[in-house]
């Protein structure tokens, strides 16, 4: 069995539990005993057609003797040969389902940083069309190696016991097969990986081409997409040399497989022109060599087969083996009087480029916290790092009182709801996509939600109220809808602390009212965290922390006191009551 087969096997091996592993062995080995027998009936047909065709007695079994042998091992092979491959299909989807779960639970525990622009084409990839792959490899390619594999030994290792001359003849021509089959998968893995990289930019291309049709067609570029055609005519640049390669293995390998069929035929002859050999033994060898060549075959497709799932490997290996967030099996008990604290924290997305140095602040239960500064000075990692989206790089993030590397994820999140500027709701009812958050809510608590937020309007404006369906995305709903939904969410969920990240940025007067609205009753019962640029939720804070382009807090404390000193708060409230001033006039 080759390295990469071998490879695949250890793989499967890794993410499967020991009862899947336990099933993929037995696959495995119903496959080599249905091999054993097949290659024992294989050589069997030499003693039968020998004891017909010359009547005398072969080894000491006279032909009813070696029939009845024979129709016994042909009976065995049937049966194990309709049990493995029974046994292989319910094992492979079994194993494809477990797989299919354990990439997702694999995935769900990585850190938001793994994942990088352009994932969405790869994981859409690798969990459709390359799991079927493997599957197909498991179902198909695997079984047929170790039978193929399994019956060409047996039937070598009869061949040698009877004739060693013609055993070592069989043997030399396999080896020089399977070395011009060798030489052959070389040739096509030349342009392998070149051919894995541009499906998958292409891939990633095609699902941005159809996620940004609104933009390509507002600037006129839906019909002649520059980096999806590039993509594209790299893909039929490099299949068509891709075909060159392969057409010169697969006529490499199809001169292969006439080789043990061409080395037997002329030896065996040979054999008969010294009358080594009878002429009917003659026949027999030839119609066998040519049935090893299907054998060799079979093994060189199940070859090929895992040669196309090499780009699978590769990125089962990157997905199933990527670091994960670790956490505990339970958490520490968390302090109820305690709310958000950063102490000494260091955080840096990119090696060598810090966003936080020796950062501190501590924000009280109760309190809502507003965080203001320029663009990229380090507010919407702020947020991140309390959710632990990310890990810091040192330091510590307490969340009620407790590191959050010592809680569960679960525990974590029931202690935090989060309300991003980018909203995402699932292709499904309104209704559920508030559930999702307190799946318990009670019709009461939906409606009042809804209320504050100012979902209700909305309901009363759509045809099917709660069962209109958001779509994927929420592309059914404008921006300001989404987010009232979002804002929605947080105030059923009712957890201690709420995160909001320019949760009224871009929003209309009506929407941002309901917003505005909605964090005044999450004050009520929440401690907030708020990224803001609007004036009436930035004012209303109870403690406001000032961030300057490095990411260190050069001021902190209410509206009024800050606006009393010098410095990066007043200029930023005068800055933003000008804009408020500004008109459009017609001249």
């Amino acid at each position: 069995m080759s390295r990469r087969n071998i490879k695949l096997i250890r793989l499967l091996s890794l993410i499967f539990t020991k009862q899947e592993q336990a099933r993929l062995y037995r696959v495995q080995i119903w496959s080599l005993l249905n091999g054993i027998c097949q290659g024992i009936s294989l050589f069997l047909v030499i003693p039968v057609c020998v004891t017909l065709f010359q009547e005398k007695v072969f080894l000491g079994f006279q032909f009813q003797t070696w029939i009845l042998i024979l129709g016994f091992f042909a009976l065995i092979s049937g049966i194990l040969s309709y049990y493995a491959s029974s046994f292989s299909y319910h094992t492979t989807l079994d194993l494809l389902d477990a797989l299919y779960i354990n990439i997702g639970n694999h995935i769900a525990k990585m850190p938001i940083g793994a994942f990088q622009k352009g994932d969405s084409g790869k994981y859409s990839r690798l969990v459709s069309q390359e799991l079927m792959n493997v599957g197909q490899y498991i179902a198909h390619g695997l079984p047929q190696l170790v039978v193929s594999s399994a019956s060409l030994i047996a039937t070598m290792l009869c061949i040698l016991f009877w004739t060693k001359e013609l055993g070592l003849m069989f043997l030399l021509g396999t080896i020089c097969t399977f070395l011009l089959v060798a030489i052959g998968n070389w040739i096509k893995k030349i342009n392998m990986l070149e051919v894995e990289r541009t499906e998958e930019e292409s891939a990633i291309r095609i699902f941005e081409y159809t996620k940004c049709q609104d933009i390509l067609r507002a600037t006129n570029r839906s019909q002649h997409y520059e980096p999806l055609e590039k993509s594209l005519r790299n893909v039929n640049r490099v299949r068509i040399i891709t075909l060159f390669f392969e057409t010169l293995a697969i006529m490499i390998q199809g001169f292969a497989s006439i080789n043990v069929p061409l080395a037997i035929s002329v030896y065996a002859w040979n054999m008969v022109l010294h009358n080594h050999l009878a002429i009917s033994t003659f026949l027999v060898l030839v119609c066998l060599s040519f049935r090893l060549s299907i054998l060799i075959d079979n093994i060189v497709v199940s070859n090929t087969m895992l040669q196309s799932s090499q780009g699978i490997l590769n990125s089962l290996s990157v997905v199933l083996t990527s670091k994960c967030l670790q956490e505990p099996d339970v958490s520490k008990k968390i302090i109820q009087n305690k709310a958000i604290s950063f102490e000494h924290v260091y955080f840096s997305y990119i090696e060598n480029h810090p966003i936080l140095t020796d950062f501190n602040l501590e924000i009280q239960p109760g309190q809502m916290c507003a965080v203001v500064g320029p663009s990229g000075c380090g507010k919407t990692t702020l947020a991140r790092l309390i959710a632990r989206f990310y890990d810091v790089d040192k330091g510590v993030i307490k969340v009620k009182g407790v590191n959050v590397r010592d809680l569960t994820t679960a525990d974590l999140m029931r202690q935090i709801s989060i309300v991003f500027q980018d909203v995402y709701l699932f292709d499904d009812t309104l209704r559920n996509n508030l559930l999702i958050a307190n799946p318990n809510a009670t019709d009461e608590e939906l409606e009042k939600a809804a209320q504050l937020s100012g979902v209700s309007e909305m309901l009363k404006r759509l045809p099917d109220g709660w069962n209109t369906i958001a779509g994927e995305g929420g592309h059914a709903l404008s921006g300001g809808e989404r987010q009232r939904v979002s804002i929605a969410r947080a105030l059923l969920k009712q957890a201690p602390i709420v995160l909001l990240d320019e949760a009224t940025s871009a929003l209309d007067a009506e929407n941002e009212k309901h917003i505005v609205a909605s964090i005044q009753e999450l004050k009520k019962s929440s401690t907030l965290f708020v990224i803001a640029h609007k004036l009436e939720t930035i004012q209303s804070a109870d403690v406001i922390v000032v961030l300057d382009k490095s990411g260190n807090i050069i001021q902190k404390g209410k509206h009024d006191i800050l606006m009393k000193e010098e410095g990066e708060y007043r200029q930023f409230w005068t800055n933003r009551l000008n804009a408020k001033g500004w008109t459009i006039q017609n001249t």
